[in-house]
C-alpha cells in the first residue's frame, strides 16, 4: 500500500490515506479521520463485545470515511487489507458516494476466515465456497473458538450482504489466488492478475565465496521456518544458515536451536538496509512456506539483487520460480529435500550465478515498478469509465 502511494505521488497524483490510527503511522494531514485501533481481547467485556461487532460491520469506520470523502472528494478508492480494523462496511459508504472501488487481494480472506487456507492439520480449502462454519470447528483463528466464531460470522455477513459484489475490480497478485477467488464466488470478469513490484539493482550481486543461506520474514507457523531447522542436521559442514525476523514462533525456535544444538543463527529483526547488505553475501534465500503464498515480496526482493530462492512448490510460488532456471522448488514441509537443495547450491557456484542472473532478469522485466504503476492507472481509468453514463449515438 505504501509503495502504491509513493508511485502514484511520484506520478503527480494526489493520494489520500484512510487507515487505523497507530503510533507507527507515517504523518498525514488526514489522520484526524482515521479509525481508532481496536484491541479485541483487551479491556472490559463491553469494550471487547463492541470491538468484536465492529470487526463484522463498523458504523464508526463508515462515519469517519464519510467525513474524509466530503473533504477529499477522491476519484477512485483502492482498498488494501481493510478487514478487522476498518471492515467491509466502508464499501457501503464508497458505493453511497458513487466512488469506484479497486481492491487488492493480498490473501485468501474473501474465501477463508483465517486468511491462509491453512489450519491445524495442514493446507485447507474447506471454507472455499461458503462453508465458514469449518473455521469454528477447527478453531482456525489462533486456536480460539470465540475468535474463529467472530471471523466466521463476519464471512457469512459479508456473503449475505454481497459486499464483494459491490467492488468494481479486484487485483490478485497471483493466478493461483485468482482461481481460488473464482471458486469462492467472486466474479471472474472483475479479477485481474497484477503481480507485486520491486525496484531491482542495476546488476546481480557477485556469488559469495562462502556458502550462506538466509531466511527473512515473519516467524510464524505458515512460513515453515521449522523446515529450516529440520534440514540443518543434513546440511554439509561449513554452510551457514541464518534466519532474520521476528514473530510468534521466535521463542520456540530459539529454544529448539539451543536444545538440539542446531547450526542455525537466529538474528531477530533487522532494518531493511541491514538486510539488503546481508543479502549481497547470500548464496540463496530460503522460503519454505507451508501456506499458499501469492506473490511473496521476500522472493522478489532477493531476486532484485540477483539472489535465487529455494522455495516450496505451492500456491503462487511456481508462477515466480522455474526450478533449475531462476531458483529451486522443493516439496512443502520436506526438510530433507530442502537440505539437498542447499547442499546442491553450496557445491555449485556456477549454478548459483546462473540462477541469480535469471532471477534478476525476471524481476527486472516482470516486476518493474514503472510498469506496475502504469497498469494500476489503467485499471483506475477502466473503473472510472465503467461508471460514466453512456451517451446514445
Amino acid at each position: 500500500m505504501l509503495q502504491t502511494e509513493r508511485l502514484l505521488s511520484e506520478a503527480g497524483h494526489d493520494v489520500v490515506p484512510f487507515a487505523m490510527s497507530d503510533d507507527g503511522n507515517d504523518p498525514s494531514e488526514w489522520s484526524d479521520y482515521f479509525v481508532p485501533a481496536r484491541h479485541y481481547f483487551e479491556g472490559s467485556t463491553v469494550r471487547r463485545v463492541g470491538d468484536s461487532l465492529a470487526v463484522i460491520y463498523s458504523l464508526d469506520a463508515r462515519r469517519r470515511l464519510r467525513g474524509l470523502l466530503r473533504a477529499a472528494r477522491p476519484d477512485v478508492a483502492h482498498l488494501h487489507n481493510v478487514y478487522h480494523q476498518l471492515s467491509l462496511s466502508i464499501v457501503d459508504e464508497l458505493r453511497s458516494a458513487r466512488i469506484p472501488i479497486v481492491m487488492t487481494l493480498h490473501d485468501y480472506k474473501a474465501a477463508c476466515p483465517n486468511y491462509h487456507l491453512l489450519t491445524h492439520d495442514g493446507l485447507c480449502q474447506r471454507c472455499v465456497g461458503g462453508a465458514y462454519w469449518n473455521a469454528v470447528r477447527h478453531r482456525c483463528l489462533k486456536g480460539s473458538v470465540a475468535g474463529s466464531a467472530i471471523a466466521a460470522v463476519e464471512a457469512y455477513v459479508n456473503r449475505i450482504r454481497k459486499q464483494y459484489a459491490k467492488v468494481d475490480l479486484f487485483l490478485a497478485p497471483s493466478t493461483f489466488l485468482r482461481d481460488v477467488m473464482v471458486r469462492a464466488g467472486l466474479p471472474p470478469n472483475r479479477i485481474e492478475v497484477l503481480r507485486n513490484a520491486v525496484p531491482a539493482a542495476a546488476r546481480p550481486r557477485p556469488v559469495p565465496a562462502h556458502p550462506r543461506f538466509v531466511y527473512f520474514g515473519r516467524l510464524s507457523a505458515e512460513k515453515g521456518v521449522d523446515a529450516i531447522l529440520d534440514a540443518s542436521a543434513e546440511i554439509s559442514a561449513g554452510i551457514d544458515l541464518t534466519v532474520f525476523g521476528t514473530g510468534p514462533l521466535e521463542d520456540d525456535l530459539r529454544r529448539r536451536v539451543e536444545r538440539e544444538g542446531l547450526a542455525v543463527q537466529l538474528k531477530g529483526f533487522v532494518s531493511r538496509e541491514v538486510l539488503e547488505d546481508e543479502l549481497t553475501t547470500t548464496t540463496a534465500a530460503l522460503l519454505p512456506s507451508k501456506c499458499y503464498e501469492n506473490c511473496p515480496m521476500s522472493l522478489l526482493e532477493a531476486g532484485a539483487l540477483g539472489v535465487p530462492t529455494i522455495a516450496s512448490d505451492i500456491g503462487g510460488i511456481p508462477e515466480l520460480v522455474t526450478s533449475g532456471v531462476d531458483g529451486l522448488l522443493v516439496p512443502v514441509g520436506d526438510g530433507r529435500a530442502l537440505a539437498e537443495a542447499v547442499n546442491r547450491l553450496a557445491a555449485a557456484p556456477a549454478l548459483v550465478a546462473s540462477l541469480g542472473e535469471a532471477a534478476h532478469r525476471r524481476v527486472s522485466e516482470q516486476h518493474d515498478e514503472a510498469r506496475y504503476a502504469e497498469a494500476l492507472l489503467a485499471y483506475y481509468v477502466r473503473v472510472l469509465d465503467a461508471r460514466r453514463p453512456r451517451v446514445a449515438s
